[in-house]
């Protein structure tokens, strides 16, 4: 279960805008400028709702926690925001803001790896502290600092949100930058599962290691290159793809992306069921009632 964060405790009171300042440590990915002009617009309607966390540092109060909140607020030209003024160390005040971000509705899991991160460097803290300050499990703490050494894009996509972090830890594994980012993409169009991604992972590092060992050179004989890949065509766009592992009727990565998203909205009532058709088309419908649901991923 997880733990119910607390309303930090400390002074509310109004604050000058121009008295506020980021904090030094800031590592929040960027938000777009899109997401600010609605929240701006939110608080031209309502105001700021929930209090920006800060600091008293110098003559300034540093912000802790509600950095969207602050730059929405100066977008919508707000004079002061409301504020709790934390009165605590500057090790308590790292500790809240990791917290803020932890148990946010819709956590930005690269952010808090960032944070974790700085918190591990700045203190000195192993891992199983981490977990313990933070009411969560050594493993969640490895996963989430495992992030950081995952490739550009696919830290670019947990950022989105459009991966989670063990389909993102999934990917990383592969090393083949062409090969990971194909599943990256095939894992973001086709709404994957961690359980799926993982067998994709597998098969894929079980396949290169089979042609590895087809390449090495046999001690007094010739080398034995590797197997030619079966290919076969997309049923609907017609791109070659690889046999093996494909869908049947078999689909490349878009095209079976597509083909969820119709499952997706007959299943909703959007769109009707088809019925009969081509002899092709029945050979789609019996495919894709079958294997599209599956676990297994087509390749390229």
């Amino acid at each position: 279960m997880a733990k119910k964060k607390e309303k930090p405790k400390g002074k509310v009171m109004d604050i000058p805008i121009e008295q506020l300042t980021l904090p030094s440590n800031e590592m929040r990915s960027e938000t777009s400028r899109e997401a600010l002009e609605e929240l701006a617009d939110s608080i031209r309607s309502v105001g700021v709702l929930e209090p920006i966390l800060v600091r008293k540092k110098d003559d300034k109060f540093e912000i802790r926690a509600g950095v969207r909140r602050y730059l929405a607020a100066k977008l919508a030209g707000l004079v002061k925001v409301p504020c709790i003024v934390l009165d605590v160390t500057e090790e308590m005040a790292d500790i809240i803001t990791v917290h803020e971000n932890v148990y946010r509705e819709d956590p930005n899991h690269l952010d808090i790896a960032h944070y974790l991160q700085n918190v591990m460097e700045k203190y000195g803290w192993t891992q199983a502290k981490l977990a313990q300050v933070f009411g969560k499990s050594e493993a969640w703490v490895s996963q989430h600092l495992g992030l950081l050494k995952c490739s550009p894009e696919i830290k670019e996509a947990v950022a989105d949100k459009q991966i989670n972090v063990q389909i993102a830890l999934q990917l990383n594994r592969i090393q083949n930058e062409q090969k990971r980012e194909s599943l990256l993409r095939y894992a973001i169009q086709g709404g994957a599962t961690a359980d799926m991604v993982k067998q994709w992972v597998q098969q894929t590092l079980a396949d290169e290691e089979s042609l590895r060992k087809r390449a090495q050179v046999k001690p007094g004989g010739p080398s034995i290159g590797p197997t030619p890949v079966p290919m076969t065509n997309c049923s609907m766009c017609g791109k070659e793809i690889a046999m093996a592992g494909s869908l049947c009727p078999p689909l490349c990565p878009e095209c079976y992306g597509v083909v969820r998203e119709m499952r997706r909205q007959i299943r909703e009532g959007k769109i009707p069921r088809p019925e009969g058709g081509t002899e092709g088309g029945n050979e789609l419908s019996e495919g894709l009632s079958a294997g599209v649901e599956g676990e297994e991923a087509p390749r390229e």
